[in-house]
């Protein structure tokens, strides 16, 4: 059974309805902010083809007619799911029916996730009285994490995020129906979610008592992860696994490879997961939040996410600057705002300083660490952030240039871009990314940006492109500053 929240003091319903009212501007100046940064990232050449070019792609042509198909690494025509499994895109198949311009994503990715306030602030309420609830959800809205998440790209993944902190508040205040929604879209966000959401079944059985129900969600989302992994992956990709399971060659490999790794060399595990730069990750994520998700037994739930994070050896996985931290962002958040309650009701230590005091002092933490480690432009003095990253919001030198190429090159006919320019030409049936060519009838490079597939490789970039000039079947149809476009000759 759901244990009842702690009594609190009574507030009156004008009063509530004020916080309410707060906590719903704050989300709307919050998805303001944010989605002003991503268009203006976007129209400064900073989304790529991986991964706003290839998220909308898959949503084009499921809108028309091919179900999540797009345009592999080696130019070949995939369906999304051979990849990862996050049918959750075909939510946004509609905004495809009306423009070619992944601008509407980039807009309504910010907003979606800071959605995620409510119902972190339902469940604040149930253990703080009045304004401390309303700066727990505040906490939400300036979590350093979750502003790198909104901004790097566009990933089904990131609404992870908003929809775990709904099954967290759906398990505390035993709505069962809420709680089966949100744990199905959550599960088809990726395909790794599911292991999450089977580690909050059995904590909802056992810090909840609700046995039955915790193992049902346990039992469904380890079997949704299997399903995934052995037959809907392998199905879709030409029968193998997933590629990305390369990342984890330094833990055995593999899902299998790494649980039998673990069991075997468990230290290597151990200095894997814990070399400097994985703590500086476990740090920026924990720290603006005071270490409080420690004081929750739900901190639990964000073992598996984090666990994959760390043991990969790519570095974006243990780096908050990447869609990575959805998965934690969405279980570290509820377990501080519980961890906090729990430090409030036992009285010892936080008695004098109250509910508010704790509330403001994570979300004070919060906002430090947006300052140094977040991506607001103007804070490079102060911050750590990536200075490439915290720069990318305003138009370069000849990006006019790159209006007038792109604006050249007609709607419908295959192309190969490289990776800056691949997020404004993805809504056709074929995108394939510089410097392979494929069925590309048109080619367009940018000399500043030399990318070579995902990335920038001035030597390689240079060598493709010279290889490129050398086909008898390409013509170079014109030079606008430092962008080049190719055409496949007549006939060729």
């Amino acid at each position: 059974m759901t244990r009842p929240p702690v009594p609190m003091g009574r507030t009156s319903t004008g009063r509530r309805d004020l916080q309410t009212t707060v906590v719903w501007l704050a989300i709307g100046l919050n998805s303001v902010i944010l989605a002003a940064l991503a268009v203006a990232r976007h129209r400064a050449y900073w989304t790529a083809r991986f991964d706003v070019g290839n998220m909308w792609q898959a949503i084009w042509t499921s809108a028309h007619g091919d179900l999540l198909l797009s345009t592999n690494g080696a130019g070949e025509q995939a369906s999304r799911l051979a990849a990862h499994v996050d049918p959750l895109l075909l939510v946004f198949t509609p905004i495809a029916w009306i423009t070619r311009s992944p601008v509407p994503i980039l807009v309504l990715q910010p907003l979606l996730v800071a959605l995620g306030a409510l119902p972190l602030y339902a469940l604040a309420r149930r253990h703080f009285d009045g304004w401390p609830a309303v700066v727990c959800a505040l906490t939400w809205l300036v979590y350093p994490p979750l502003w790198w998440l909104v901004l790097d790209e566009f990933h089904p993944l990131a609404f992870a995020a908003p929809l775990l902190v709904g099954c967290v508040w759906a398990i505390e205040t035993g709505r069962n129906g809420w709680l089966a929604s949100l744990a199905v879209l959550a599960a088809l966000s990726k395909e790794e979610v599911g292991l999450t959401l089977a580690v909050l079944g059995v904590w909802m059985a056992i810090r909840h008592g609700r046995r039955v129900a915790g193992l049902i969600l346990t039992g469904c989302s380890t079997v949704w992860v299997a399903i995934c992994a052995a037959i809907i992956i392998p199905h879709f990709n030409n029968g193998q696994g997933s590629d990305f399971v390369a990342r984890y060659g330094e833990a055995g490999g593999g899902a299998g490879g790494v649980i039998k790794h673990l069991a075997t060399h468990p230290w290597e595990i151990v200095t894997t997961g814990l070399a400097p730069s994985r703590l500086g990750y476990l740090a920026a994520l924990l720290l603006p939040l005071l270490l409080l998700p420690f004081a929750s037994s739900l901190v639990v739930a964000a073992i598996p996410e984090l666990l994959l994070n760390l043991l990969a050896n790519w570095g974006p996985q243990h780096s908050i600057e990447f869609h990575y931290v959805a998965v934690p962002a969405g279980i570290l958040l509820p377990a501080a705002v519980l961890g906090l309650a729990r430090l409030h009701r036992s009285g010892v230590v936080f008695a004098r300083v109250g509910a508010s005091g704790l509330a403001g002092g994570l979300a004070a933490a919060s906002i430090v660490g947006l300052a140094i480690t977040g991506p607001l432009p103007g804070l490079e003095p102060l911050s750590t952030a990536s200075k490439l990253r915290v720069g990318q919001y305003l138009r370069p030198e000849g990006a006019e240039s790159i209006d007038r190429a792109l604006a050249r090159v007609p709607e419908d006919v295959p192309v190969s871009v490289g990776n800056y320019l691949g997020g404004h030409l993805s809504a056709r049936r074929y995108v394939a990314t510089f410097p392979v060519i494929g069925q590309a009838q048109f080619v367009v490079v940018d000399r500043r940006r030399p990318t070579v597939g995902f990335r920038t490789d001035t030597v390689a970039f240079r060598r493709e492109l010279a290889a490129l000039e050398a086909r008898p079947d390409f013509r170079l149809a014109s030079v606008d500053g430092d962008i080049l476009t190719y055409v496949r000759r007549d006939g060729s």
